[in-house]
C-alpha cells in the first residue's frame, strides 16, 4: 500500500514496506521515474492547512527540508503501549477545528494545534488495511477496526483541559446500536458522546469508510457496501471481486462512485 502526501511542488509517497520517497519534476522527455530517496519506513503522510507535512509511524513525525536535507522531528505523543503490541498509526486526518485526527492500534488519537493529545483508548489488533477513518465537515469522527465500530461527537476545544499533555479516555458508547438496514440511527450530538454500530449480516466487517459530496457515509463490509444516508443504512451487495476494498472511493462529477478492489474495478452509478 502507498500513502501519498502533497506539499506543491512536491509529492511524497511512503511505500509498504518500504522506502519513503520524493517524487521530483520530470528531466527532460525521458519517461522515467525521478524519484529522491527519503527515509526508510512505512506509514500515513498528511499536509495540513499549514502547509505542514506530518508522518505517521511509531509516532507523529513533522517533516522538513533544508538544503536538500529531510528532518523527521518527533511530536513526542507518548502513547502508552506494551513491547508486544507497539504504538503504529494507521491514517491521518485533519478536523475542520485544525484537530489532527490518528487512527492507530491503541485507538484514535486527537492532537489539538498546540500539542495536547486525547486518546480514546480501545486496543486493537487488526493491521492498517482493516481499519478506516472519516472526519464530517461538523466534526463528526466515523472510525473502525475491522467490526468495532464506532462514531465519536468530539467535545469542543475550549472544553479540554489546557493543564494536561495527555488526557486517556476509554472508548466506552454511549449507545450502541445496529446497522441493521433501514433502522432509524440517531447519531451522537452531545460533547464527546459515542455511538458504536454492531454488524448484523454474516459478513464481518472489512472496513474502508469514506464520505461522498452529498454527506452520506459508505462501508464497504466484506461482500456488501453500506451506504448511510444521515437517518440510517441502505445495503447493496457487491460481486465477490470487489471484496476487501482498497481505493479512495473517488466520486466523479457525475456522481459515480468507484470502488477498487484486489482484482476488479467496480463503478456505481447513484441516481436520485
Amino acid at each position: 500500500m502507498a500513502h501519498i502526501g502533497l506539499q506543491p511542488p512536491a509529492v511524497f509517497i511512503a511505500l509498504d514496506p518500504t522506502p519513503f520517497l520524493k517524487l521530483n519534476d520530470a528531466i527532460g522527455d525521458r519517461p522515467f521515474l525521478n524519484a529522491e530517496f527519503v527515509a526508510t519506513g512505512r506509514g500515513p503522510l498528511l499536509e495540513d492547512r499549514n502547509g505542514t507535512l506530518w508522518y505517521g509511524s511509531d509516532d507523529l513525525y513533522k517533516v522538513s527540508e533544508l538544503n536538500g536535507k529531510f528532518t523527521f522531528a518527533p511530536a513526542h505523543l507518548n502513547i502508552p503501549s506494551s513491547p508486544n503490541h507497539p504504538f503504529n498509526i494507521f491514517q491521518l486526518r485533519e478536523a475542520p477545528d485544525g484537530c489532527l485526527w490518528l487512527n492507530t492500534n491503541q485507538g484514535v488519537v486527537r492532537r489539538f494545534p498546540d500539542g495536547r493529545r486525547v486518546l480514546y483508548h480501545h486496543e486493537t489488533p487488526v493491521r492498517t488495511g482493516l481499519a478506516s477513518i472519516v472526519i464530517e465537515p461538523d466534526g463528526r469522527v466515523w472510525v473502525i477496526w475491522r467490526n468495532d465500530f464506532f462514531v465519536i461527537n468530539p467535545a469542543p476545544l475550549e472544553s479540554v483541559p489546557t493543564n494536561q499533555q495527555l488526557v486517556i479516555n476509554p472508548l466506552n458508547p454511549t449507545a450502541v446500536v445496529s446497522t441493521r438496514p433501514g433502522l432509524e440511527i440517531s447519531l451522537p450530538t452531545k460533547p464527546d458522546e459515542i455511538l458504536q454500530l454492531e454488524e448484523t449480516s454474516a459478513n464481518s466487517i472489512t472496513g474502508r469508510l469514506y464520505q461522498s459530496r452529498d454527506g452520506h457515509i459508505w462501508l464497504i463490509a466484506d461482500a456488501n457496501l453500506f451506504e448511510f444516508d444521515g437517518r440510517k443504512f441502505l445495503l447493496m451487495e457487491l460481486h465477490k471481486v470487489c471484496r476487501q476494498a482498497w481505493a479512495k472511493w473517488p466520486k466523479t462529477a457525475a456522481g459515480n462512485l468507484w470502488i477498487g478492489g484486489r482484482t476488479a474495478l467496480a463503478r456505481l452509478t447513484v441516481r436520485a
